[in-house]
């Protein structure tokens, strides 16, 4: 986590709002605050643009939770709540992330985890299926709870941040999250793509050469364990390197391909 005495400088807001611009084209959406939240969620969650859709319940009657995604993965089993703060020019990355915020998502957690019946009539529809979703997979299993501050600003003053979480701690396994305009942009430099070389192995001698006008290529038949290795993350095995696919934000099926591969040598 940057340092609360860091101050963000033209730099991190240009290389975070490039990349923000990058998501606003490429989804054809008309507000850049839109486009931010897809950003900040495809490089949290590390999940594709269909399943960021269906996580989004900003709107009227959201009870300040922008977007709410479960992961019941066995290995996961967690609630990201989400609120999503956006500015529009360098000039005000110095305010601090809205404290008024804390409340609102107080005031839900309160209500969504003493099963208040009520919470159907002041949310919207999108954040009332995400609540029964919830109550649903408690049912079933243990989950963390991951609050997540994200703005291109500064984050939360220290007096309000020391309150969210004091607030937090009757909800067991519940934490804090805060990703500001620094947060961003030392991801996105830590990502930054490098020159790699990598080794595979064949299986037996099943390859064949292929030539495509000045492209020459080799096909053949490699383990499914190797491909998981060669795009894993060295800091964190059990995912994927998105900076090996910064040109295609896509990762779906590659995530899935682990998926599978995992279940398979759990078998």
């Amino acid at each position: 986590m940057p340092s609360t005495t860091a101050k963000p400088t033209l730099l991190d807001w240009s290389q975070v709002r490039t990349n923000v611009h990058a998501f606003q084209r490429s989804l054809a959406l008309q507000e850049e605050s839109k486009a931010f939240q897809y950003f900040a969620l495809s490089k949290i969650l590390k999940i594709d643009d269909d399943e960021i859709r269906s996580a989004i319940t900003d709107g009227g009657d959201d009870r300040g939770v922008d977007a709410l995604f479960i992961d019941s993965r066995l290995e996961k089993r967690a609630i990201h709540i989400f609120q999503f703060k956006y500015v529009s020019t360098f000039e005000k990355t110095a305010g601090s992330f809205p404290s008024n915020e804390i409340d609102k998502i107080l005031s839900f957690l309160d209500g969504c985890f003493r099963k208040d019946p009520s919470l159907e009539s002041t949310c919207n529809s999108l954040l009332w299926s995400k609540v029964q979703a919830i109550w649903s997979a408690l049912d079933e299993a243990v989950y963390s709870i991951h609050v997540h501050l994200c703005n291109n600003a500064s984050p939360l003053i220290a007096s309000h941040k020391e309150r969210f979480e004091d607030a937090l701690r009757p909800y067991q396994h519940a934490t804090l999250r805060q990703h500001d305009l620094l947060w961003f942009s030392r991801f996105l430099t830590k990502s930054a793509v490098s020159d790699r070389e990598y080794t595979l192995s064949l299986v037996e001698d099943q390859y064949y050469g292929r030539t495509d006008g000045f492209a020459k290529g080799l096909i053949g038949t490699v383990r499914g364990d190797e491909i998981v290795r060669l795009i894993g993350d060295p800091e964190f095995p059990q995912e994927v390197d998105d900076s090996l696919f910064e040109d295609n934000i896509r990762l779906y099926w590659v995530r899935k391909m682990m998926s599978i591969e995992r279940f398979l040598r759990q078998r």
